[in-house]
């Protein structure tokens, strides 16, 4: 099999799944070569720490193995240790089936058992959502779905190029050289060249325009061309338009070149959406609306008393107890039976309650997070 690459859809059916022993297994991976092999070794090693924390849980033997097999399964999959990002999530419930997230980021040594997946590491590679680039000359024309590692051909009905956008115009009726009633012979024009040029090329691309599939409104696409044929089309796209202006040097006729292309746009947006989370974190700390402490912070989450939750990505993780029901908390400095990491437990629950969940690429605070209060 191949891991599935994160979008919102998959983050809010793991955010949500609950069970009685849900297994969350984070690892550093890599794309390729030699090391893919220690890939695999540190994978069958998590299991192992997941089989301790199961037995330490009360499950018998059978359980466990019933649990971990198909996750054991993947450690002799070719196919699936050739499909790897940076980073790879792989999450098991409580019926072992199992779901194997491949991210773009390097993701930190984690094994976890609780009543839900450990999610928040997965905060900053959704901010990586793929976006649609659009291939667009007058002799080419082709879509791509491109994320932070790859890209995609996404099948649309799009004109190949401007000649197939024209197909059926009869140039003949636009000039012709024919002979008159009474014999003798003239040259009938009708629309100068330079007009015919202008309305092929507005035709196609509204033809390009009309083709393109639906999206979000605010999901802008990147088009990869001439820069006058971006700006014409800029006109007619119901979408923000990104314009990626080729020189005769330049190419995008391949899935490889149009990642290269449109790659550094996605890590330039990420940056750009992690700032503004920084800024944001940093003017309500401090303020009256903020919590900053677990037991608050948990008890506000679970209430649905947060409107946002700032979470530091790299922040380690605060193992501790916690009692949805009777909201109750505490942290502790070593890892035991029982406990989960209470930074998760915190995303999960404000997410659960309709917060809207940020990550920050580096702390405002020794906790590692900041909470804002509806009320």
């Amino acid at each position: 099999m191949r891991p599935a690459t994160l979008d919102q859809k998959l983050f809010d059916r793991l955010a949500e799944a609950r069970g009685k022993g849900m297994v969350s297994i984070l690892l550093p991976t890599h794309v390729k070569g030699p090391e893919t092999a220690q890939d695999r070794i540190r994978l069958k090693n998590a299991l192992t720490e997941v089989d301790d924390l199961l037995t330490d849980g009360g499950w018998r033997r059978t359980d466990r193995e019933q649990s971990l097999g198909k996750a054991r399964g993947l450690l002799t999959d070719d196919e699936f240790w050739a499909h790897q990002g940076q980073g790879l999530a792989l999450y098991v419930d409580d019926g072992g089936d199992i779901i194997p997230v491949a991210v773009s980021e390097e993701l930190p040594s984690l094994t976890c058992v609780a009543d839900s997946y450990h999610v928040r590491y997965l905060l900053q590679e959704l901010l990586m959502a793929p976006l649609d680039a659009l291939v667009l000359t007058k002799g080419a024309v082709a879509l791509f779905s491109v994320d932070s590692r790859t890209a995609s051909p996404v099948e649309a009905d799009l004109p190949s190029s401007m000649d197939d956008a024209n197909w059926f115009m009869d140039r003949e009726s636009q000039l012709q050289n024919r002979a008159n009633r009474t014999g003798s012979t003239g040259m009938h024009h009708g629309h100068d060249p330079s007009d015919r040029m202008d309305e092929d090329v507005q035709r196609f691309l509204r033809a390009v325009a009309e083709a393109l599939p639906s999206a979000p409104d605010e999901e802008p696409l990147v088009v990869l061309g001439d820069d006058p044929l971006i700006d014409l089309f800029r006109d007619l796209c119901r979408r923000d338009v990104i314009g990626v202006g080729l020189d005769g040097s330049e190419r995008a006729d391949s899935a490889v070149e149009v990642q290269r292309q449109v790659g550094p746009i996605i890590d330039k947006r990420v940056a750009e959406r992690l700032h503004r989370n920084q800024e944001e974190a940093e003017e309500a700390l401090g303020t009256a609306d903020t919590v900053t402490m677990f037991p608050d912070a948990l008890e506000a989450a679970v209430t649905g008393r947060l409107s946002n939750l700032f979470l530091h990505h790299g922040a380690e993780p605060v193992w501790g107890l916690f009692d949805p029901e009777k909201l109750e908390s505490s942290a502790g400095a070593d890892r035991a039976p029982g406990t989960v990491d209470l930074l998760d437990r915190l995303a999960v629950s404000a997410l659960a309650t309709g917060a809207e969940v940020l990550s920050m690429k580096s702390p405002v605070n020794k906790s590692g997070f900041v909470g804002v209060r509806r009320f």
